[in-house]
């Protein structure tokens, strides 16, 4: 509890007054003995103990009405934060969840989530009053700026919407080493957040290390202010590939895959027309979603002959999530998939071959080259969709150009080496020695997989890969911190990726495709799948039509580059790289829109919250966004009522007793005639 006018709690001690009135007229009366009084005085100590206690009573009602009264002149408030005895706050950090999601639309509210949330902020600082300093860090910029007028919260670019994803673990980071480095006092930090777990990510591994420092932090107090209502009308569309193509009557015309999700918790099937804008012109397709996800693919827009490069815009109707019914692209003719594969053993590299040169795509060109580990040093990687990699960990200026192709974010897929020990390490993961199935004939089976996502993914129709037909005879297990896609039955991982943000799409298969090892060239489907996923990806990144995720490393190189859409004169929040829209870079076109994992709808639960902040001075505060509900009320007039109720009990405590006479003439019988004896 916070006071608007504390100034006014300095007459507090006024509440002994009661106290000294009580001492003072116990001492007016002289006491003189007599007598004739001592029969009444042993009949009073009988009932001593009563009065005494109903005196107590009515001194304690006195005292609390008085202090009621106090308190309620100082017009209290009832916050969420922590500001208890009304003193100033030194700093309010603001940390601001401004991703996509964010902008779902309350029904009832007509108000977004940040939109809401920002109000319930700015509300709360200026009745609070007395804050030293407010800090407010987005998860777009990442970067704290001191808010000189917290009554332009909602308006200032830092605050707007943005399509980038969140990373509230780092924010709080930041906040962690500003407070140890400038010792700051008694604080707050609110989280304005709709409680995604991939803007929490809750298995980062700095939630253990943030959990012992605000520990040590009592004087701060961590506020989570939650919207995590789900949407009801709610689809996502995204745009997964557009490529110029030739038809078989020679039309000139461009092929685009897109996808359509539901989200929300609707499930009534609907008619949604999708619009596609390209140079003005729109064209109209209706999409009849009765699944939670709608694919399309290869949708012709004819083109005239002179256009091979441009961008364009597809969009459904307005939703209650207005955040995910755009979605920007950039189309440009297929470039030719080339592999590049570095092995030891040639017949890996011939597998590998056969599978990478067999097109999966109607009119592209498809190729694969196999080299020598001698001779990767002068393999032309700046034309690879992809890198296979079957040899020890490469070292020198190859492990640069290696690193390099992977931060442009082609894929890289590494197989064990045949060389036994292999010495070395590539992203902080090594290779252990080889290990055999328990029973050499059978294998060992794909005991889990990621299906929902991944390289062994279902596939666009829905049906799983045969992975569980994959019999694994020899392995070697990866060593080191890495995100499982696939495990053995015996627990050990069989496909896994780097987890080092640097090599995100590095990829490791923990077996060969050989007939000693597995059956993997038997079963061709999932490595053909595989392989076909990782080329696709390296050839969209090697495209020069672009499409990046905004607020991502490759995104921020387009802070200074001219924005094609919106349109430039259009206000644009800071930073720009992380608004979804259309910039020129280099001579090409690269579309900038929210992350995939922006439409994933899981969200933290109270208890997963409560066990990243456990041992913290935490606490959540959740509703709708269009509840009229403040963080911060005003509650004089209860504690006026609490100080009328105290006086009506003093009142009632404070009324004298019946006389003993009438106690005696109200008693059962008492009006009963005497009876009268005849005499004799």
């Amino acid at each position: 509890m916070s006071f608007l006018q504390p100034a006014l709690l300095w007459a507090l001690p006024l509440i002994a007054l009661p106290v000294i009135i009580h001492l003072i007229s116990r001492r007016r009366h002289r006491i003189v003995p007599w007598a004739a009084m001592m029969f009444l005085l042993d009949a009073q100590r009988a009932s001593q103990g009563m009065a005494r206690l109903r005196q107590w009573l009515i001194l304690a009602l006195r005292v609390l009405a008085l202090t009621l009264l106090i308190i309620a002149a100082g017009r209290p408030l009832l916050s969420a934060g922590a500001n208890w005895l009304g003193g100033s706050i030194e700093t309010i950090f603001i940390v601001l969840d401004r991703s996509s999601s964010m902008e779902q639309i309350d029904p009832q509210g007509d108000k977004s989530k940040r939109r809401a949330a920002l109000d319930r902020m700015k509300e709360y600082v200026q009745r609070v009053g007395r804050v030293q300093r407010v800090v407010l860090l987005d998860s777009a910029t990442g970067k704290p700026i001191v808010l000189e007028d917290v009554r332009s919260l909602d308006r200032l670019p830092q605050t707007q919407a943005t399509a980038a994803a969140a990373n509230i673990p780092g924010l709080l980071q930041q906040i962690a080493d500003r407070v140890e480095r400038d010792k700051t006092g008694g604080g707050e930090i609110w989280i304005l957040s709709d409680l995604r777990a991939a803007d929490w990510n809750p298995s980062s591994g700095r939630w253990g290390d943030l959990r012992r420092r605000f520990g040590t932090m009592p004087q701060l107090a961590i506020r989570l202010l939650a919207f995590d209502q789900p949407a009801q009308r709610d689809h996502s569309i995204r745009v997964t590939r557009a490529e110029v193509e030739t038809a078989s009557r020679g039309d000139h015309r461009l092929s685009i895959d897109f996808t359509i999700e539901r989200l929300g918790t609707d499930t009534t099937p609907t008619q949604i027309p999708v619009t596609f804008e390209i140079d003005g012109v729109s064209t109209s397709h209706t999409v009849m979603c009765r699944e939670r996800e709608h694919v399309v693919r290869g949708f012709p827009i004819p083109l005239d002959e002179q256009v091979t490069e441009g961008w364009g815009v597809v969009s459904i109707p307005a939703d209650d999530q207005p955040g995910n019914n755009r979605f920007y692209f950039s189309f440009a003719p297929p470039i030719a998939r080339h592999t590049v594969i570095v092995c030891e053993d040639r017949g890996v590299g011939r597998y590998f071959e056969q599978v990478a040169a067999t097109p999966n795509e109607r009119g592209i060109e498809y190729s694969a080259e196999v080299v020598s580990v001698e001779q990767a040093a002068t393999a032309d990687l700046d034309a690879a969709s992809l890198v296979v990699w079957q040899a020890p960990f490469p070292t020198g200026q190859l492990a640069d150009r290696l690193k390099a192709f992977l931060a442009e974010g082609r894929p890289m897929l590494v197989l064990p080496p045949t060389t036994t020990p292999a010495a070395g390490d590539w992203f902080g993961l090594s290779w252990s020695d080889w290990k055999h199935a328990e029973k050499a004939r059978e294998g060992e089976a794909i005991d889990n997989w990621r299906t929902d996502s991944g390289l062994l993914a279902h596939d666009e129709s829905g049906r799983p890969l045969p992975v569980a037909d994959w019999r694994i005879l020899r392995w070697r297990t990866l060593e080191g911190n890495a995100i499982v896609t696939a495990r053995l039955a015996t627990g050990d991982p069989m496909l896994v990726r780097a987890a080092a943000p640097e090599a995100a799409e590095c990829w490791f298969l923990a077996a060969l495709p050989r007939a000693a090892d597995s059956n993997i060239a038997q079963e061709r489907i999932v490595s053909y799948v595989m392989t076909h996923r990782l080329i696709a990806q390296g050839a969209r990144i090697a495209s020069p039509a672009k499409m990046w995720d905004a607020g991502s490393g490759p995104a921020r190189s387009l802070e200074s580059s001219p924005r094609l859409a919106p349109a430039a004169q259009a206000p644009v929040s800071v930073p720009a790289s992380a608004v979804a829209g259309v910039f020129r870079q280099d001579g090409h076109r690269v579309a900038l829109n929210r992350p995939g994992a922006e439409d994933a709808t899981d969200v933290l639960d109270s208890e997963q919250i409560d066990r990243l902040f456990e041992g913290c001075n935490f606490r959540s505060i959740t509703g709708g966004a269009g509840e009229d509900r403040s963080l911060a009320r005003e509650v004089w007039r209860a504690m006026l009522l609490a100080m009328l109720a105290a006086l009506v009990a003093e009142g009632m405590l404070s009324l004298p007793n019946r006389p003993i006479a009438a106690q005696q003439a109200s008693a059962p019988g008492s009006n009963d005639a005497a009876p009268r004896r005849e005499a004799a």
